[in-house]
C-alpha cells in the first residue's frame, strides 16, 4: 500500500508536473491510434505507450478540434490500467466535449506496475457531419488530435521517477469512399481524322460508403513527346453503394501523333455551410491512349490498363 508521503508526491506530480527524481529512465513514446470513420460516424481511438517497463501511473491530456470531432467518453477497460485488474487512485478523469479535451491522471496502488507497451486509455468520439454540425470549414481538415501533455511515472525498487517520452498525435480526414471499376480512353487508338480533336476519357466509379457523396473526375497526363497537363472532369452524385461514371475530355492539337499515359481518379467533394469545399482524392488508376491521324496509322502501338 502507498505510504502517505509517496501518495502525496504522486499527487504533486500529477497536479504540478514536478519530477520526483532526475529522469534517468529509458525514453518512451505516447501515441494515438489512426482513425477510419466517415462523417457522422462514431469511432474509438486508443492512447498507447511503448518503451515503459515498470509503469505505475500517468497524466495524459488529449485535445481534438470540437468543430470536427466530438469526444463523448473515455474508458480504462481493456487497457493496462483496467480497474478490474488494478487498484487505482484516479486523480483526474475529465472528458469535456465542448473544448475537445480528455485528461486522465492515475496511479496503481500497492506497488504494482505494468508495461512495457500497450493501451492506457480508449477514447470514444464522433466525426461531426457538416450537415448537422455546421461549425467546421474545409480549412480545418486534416484535423489534428494532439497529445498536449504526457507525464509517465515508473516504479523501480521502490523509487518513483518520471519517464522521458515523445508524444505523437494523429489526424482525421474523412475517407474518399471512391472505388473503381476501371478508367479508360478510346481502345486501341484514337484517330483525330475520324473522331475530331476532343479525346474522351472516363472512370467508372462506385461509392464504397453508405451515405451519399459527390464525386468529380480528375485526370492528369504525360505523353511520349513530353506533353503534360490536367483535365477536370464531370461531377456526379452517388448514393451508398451506387456506381456511376465521371468523364473528361482532352483537346488535342491538329495532326497530333503521340502516346498519352493518364492517371484518373475520383475525388470526393464535401461542401460545408460556409461554402468551402473539401476535396478527398481516391486512389489513382492508370491507362494509356495512342493518338494518330489516318495518314500515320500504325506508327504507334497502344495499350490500355487499369
Amino acid at each position: 500500500m502507498l505510504t502517505r508521503t509517496r501518495a502525496s508526491m504522486l499527487i504533486a506530480l500529477f497536479f504540478m508536473a514536478i519530477p520526483l527524481v532526475p529522469a534517468n529512465a529509458a525514453s518512451a513514446t505516447v501515441s494515438i491510434s489512426s482513425i477510419n470513420a466517415d462523417l457522422g460516424s462514431s469511432f474509438t481511438m486508443t492512447v498507447n505507450v511503448d518503451g515503459t517497463p515498470n509503469l505505475e501511473g500517468y497524466d495524459i491530456s488529449i485535445r481534438a478540434n470540437p468543430d470536427v470531432i466530438t469526444v463523448t467518453s473515455a474508458s480504462l477497460s481493456g487497457s493496462m490500467f483496467d480497474p478490474a485488474t488494478n487498484n487505482l487512485l484516479i486523480a483526474r478523469q475529465e472528458v469535456i466535449p465542448a473544448i475537445g479535451l480528455v485528461r486522465y491522471a492515475l496511479v496503481i496502488l500497492g506497488g504494482t506496475t505494468v508495461g512495457p507497451s500497450g493501451t492506457v486509455l480508449t477514447i470514444s468520439a464522433k466525426a461531426n457531419d457538416p450537415a448537422s454540425t455546421p461549425q467546421a470549414t474545409a480549412s480545418e481538415y486534416p484535423s489534428e488530435i494532439r497529445v498536449i501533455s504526457s507525464t509517465l511515472v515508473s516504479l523501480v525498487n521502490g523509487q518513483v521517477s518520471t519517464v522521458p517520452n515523445t508524444a505523437t498525435g494523429t489526424t482525421y480526414t474523412p475517407p474518399s469512399n471512391v472505388g473503381y471499376r476501371g478508367c479508360t480512353g478510346p481502345v486501341p487508338f484514337f484517330d483525330t481524322t475520324a473522331s475530331g480533336l476532343s479525346l474522351p476519357i472516363s472512370c467508372a466509379v462506385v461509392n464504397t460508403g453508405t451515405g451519399g457523396i459527390q464525386v468529380r473526375g480528375d485526370f492528369s497526363y504525360r505523353s511520349l513527346r513530353g506533353l503534360t497537363g490536367t483535365v477536370t472532369g464531370t461531377t456526379t452524385g452517388l448514393t451508398g453503394g451506387q456506381a456511376g461514371q465521371v468523364t473528361g475530355s482532352l483537346t488535342l492539337a491538329p495532326q497530333t501523333i503521340d502516346i498519352f499515359v493518364f492517371s484518373g481518379q475520383g475525388t470526393r467533394l464535401i461542401t460545408f455551410s460556409d461554402g468551402s469545399v473539401l476535396e478527398v482524392a481516391g486512389a489513382a488508376q492508370h491507362f494509356s491512349v495512342t493518338v494518330y491521324t489516318s495518314d500515320f496509322q500504325g506508327e504507334f502501338s497502344g495499350q490500355n490498363g487499369g
